[in-house]
């Protein structure tokens, strides 16, 4: 948690949702260990390549892990270790999938208000057309 909170700038919410673990509990063991900010180092960058980055290295470790195992066999603490890195790869996943969708509904909502506008747009250039026909029609009758 630490190395994601400090090298790939992955707050506490997120850290939580991948891991299980309440958010007060990460803050506090944060604290106690003396995690580093990630402001300072740029963390209002675009975090899905970096969420990317990171899940690459990971299944990279799951593999060498699994490369291992065959040569030695399983423990249950090389499975539990396999089985945390593979859920934690599994929440990355669903994080950066999750980002995708809703920069895609933002840009379709983008694109319906936009085109809301020009509707409303060319509405306001007839009505403005219409008022000016009026008017010319009400000066030449008083004429």
């Amino acid at each position: 948690m630490r190395v994601l909170y400090e090298t790939y700038f992955v707050d506490f919410v997120k850290l939580s949702a991948v891991t299980g673990r309440s958010t007060a509990w990460i803050e506090t063991r944060a604290r106690r260990e003396g995690w580093v900010a990630p402001e300072s180092c740029g963390a209002d960058q675009d975090q899905e390549p970096r969420l990317r980055k990171l899940a690459d290295r990971l299944i990279c470790e799951l593999e060498q892990m699994g490369d291992l195992e065959q040569e030695k066999g399983f423990d249950k603490a090389r499975i539990e270790s396999v089985s945390a890195l593979t859920r934690t790869i599994e929440k990355l996943g669903d994080i950066t999938r999750l980002s995708e969708v809703g920069k895609r509904k933002k840009a379709k909502q983008g694109a319906e208000i936009a085109d809301a506008l020009r509707k409303i747009d060319k509405r306001i250039v007839e009505l403005a057309r219409e008022y000016a026909a009026q008017l010319g029609a009400a000066e030449s009758l008083a004429d």
